[in-house]
Parts: structure tokens; C-alpha cells; sequence
């Protein structure tokens, strides 16, 4: 997932988490501190319908761009 503050107005937020609706619940999949030009944040695949986003801000908080997409594992092998 990657998150975008408008950062013409400055930093705004000091923590997020994400939520999925996973069987009649909301369930945190993701969670941080600030998101600053950008933040990246991985997680295991979920499937759901809905995602839901909480901010915890100095003031408004100013999203720009929220993307989500489903990626494939990569694994690192080190000799």
C-alpha cells in the first residue's frame, strides 16, 4: 500500500493504521507513524470488500493519494 500526505501544507499526520472487513468485523491489517511524500507499507494478502483508514493528526490530515495493490512475494536468497 502506498500513502501520500500533501506536503505543501506540511506534515500533518503522527500515526495511521488500516483496517480490512473481514468476517463482519473490522480487523487492523496495517498500522504506523508518520506518512510524510510517502510511505510504503506491506502486509499480508487479505480478502475483503472494504478498507478503512484512521489518521491521528496534528490537524486536518491532507491525503493526496492512498494506493493498495496485491503483489507476489519475493524471497532473497544470500550466499
Amino acid at each position: 500500500m502506498l500513502i501520500q500526505e500533501y506536503i505543501p501544507l506540511g506534515q500533518r499526520v503522527k500515526a495511521f493504521s488500516v483496517e480490512a472487513f473481514i468476517d463482519n468485523r473490522w480487523i487492523e491489517i496495517a498500522a504506523g507513524t508518520t506518512i510524510g511524500n510517502r510511505r510504503i507499507v506491506r502486509f499480508d494478502t487479505v480478502i475483503t470488500s472494504q478498507l478503512r483508514f484512521n489518521f491521528d493528526a496534528k490537524a486536518c490530515p491532507l491525503i493526496s493519494n492512498i494506493e493498495v495493490y496485491r503483489t507476489q512475494k519475493k524471497y532473497l536468497s544470500f550466499i
